[in-house]
């Protein structure tokens, strides 16, 4: 279900009244709401095209937003991904706004399996306890009054935080968007990557996406952070991906802070994520790609047991020159007996 068919739930149809979003905001809101509550029916009347008075069965979902704590830009193209919706977005305000909105629609998401496929899906809580097709199929999906985390999802998110040494891996905070910026924005991370520095509104973006991603999604990389607990400070990552469930094969990738490089914090860090994604993702075989250039990467792989596979001549074309990349991968058992 779209973003916009969910707001459709919420509008009642009636007259044109109020001629301006302040006006609109004026009538249903006391003064020190009326600014943002103003700003966010401008965004739903010129992106979902509805009228103002359109907008009257949504001024208690206004109210219950979260006022304070806006972190502009945060979420502008996860909302657009996530929920079929065009929100440019682009000055401070409108971005608060839209940073709110999605912050309460991703909250107000139920969990689903259809009836045919057999899928999860995610609903509006808006239908809780109703019938709905299926946005996958031609199917039907139960959606359920409550939504409880499935226990094998439940039983995976409770390992985390893992604390090892001076480290701590846990899932992505809003927060860390100035950390991962400062990661990925660092020449000496890119120069292998097949992109290019981040801007810090695609660490924003990261951050938003990985709200919407459950431990053991297929096709979609779950990413831990690594904070150095010291200094408090997020200093590098691993992505795992559930490249194919029935067949339990996965990919990792991973990312250090340079200014934390010589210590040994990336091998305790990849060797962690890999652990957690034998024993709680359940995957038999993890790989990982990179650029033959990059030596430090491969020469970590190695130190956490894992083998070259395979050596792909002129596999990427990137800035106009052709580049080499290893393959390396490891099996469940390979860890758990360097691991025992």
């Amino acid at each position: 279900m779209t973003f916009r068919r969910w707001f459709d739930n919420l509008m009642p149809m009636k007259s044109a009244k109020y001629g301006t979003a302040s006006d609109w905001a004026a009538a249903h809101f006391p003064a020190d709401q009326r600014d943002i509550a103003a700003r966010i029916a401008e965004i739903l009347v010129n992106q979902l095209n509805v009228r103002f008075d359109e907008l009257d069965g949504t001024t208690q979902f206004i109210k219950d937003l979260r006022m304070d704590d806006h972190e502009p830009g945060e979420v502008v193209a996860a909302v657009e991904s996530a929920f079929e919706v065009s929100l440019p977005a682009k000055d401070t305000a409108s971005m608060e706004t839209v940073a709110d909105l999605v912050r309460y629609v991703a909250g107000s998401q139920l969990h689903a399996t259809c009836l045919a496929c057999m899928r999860q899906v995610r609903v509006p809580v808006s239908e809780r306890g109703r019938i709905v097709d299926c946005p996958n199929c031609y199917g039907l999906v139960d959606v359920p009054e409550h939504d409880p985390l499935p226990d094998k999802v439940a039983s995976i998110e409770n390992t985390l935080p893992i604390p090892v040494d001076e480290l701590i891996l846990r899932r992505v905070k809003y927060g860390d968007k100035s950390d991962l910026f400062e990661i990925y924005s660092h020449p000496d991370v890119v120069r292998y990557q097949l992109f290019e520095a981040w801007t810090l509104e695609q660490a924003e973006w990261l951050v938003c996406s990985q709200y919407e991603i459950k431990a053991g999604d297929p096709g979609v990389p779950f990413f831990l952070v690594a904070v150095y607990v010291p200094d408090d400070k997020v200093i590098g990552d691993c992505q795992l991906t559930i490249s194919s469930a029935p067949d339990r094969q996965g990919e990792i990738g991973f990312a250090l802070n340079p200014n934390y490089g010589g210590r040994g914090l990336a091998t305790k860090m990849v060797g962690t994520a890999l652990g957690f994604a034998f024993n709680h993702l359940d995957l038999h075989r993890i790989i990982a790609s990179v650029d033959v250039r990059n030596e430090p990467s491969w020469r970590l792989m190695e130190r956490v047991g894992m083998r070259r596979e395979a050596h792909f001549i002129h596999r990427n074309f990137v800035n106009g020159e052709w580049i080499d990349d290893y393959v390396y991968a490891i099996l469940d058992e390979e860890w758990r007996a360097r691991n025992s």
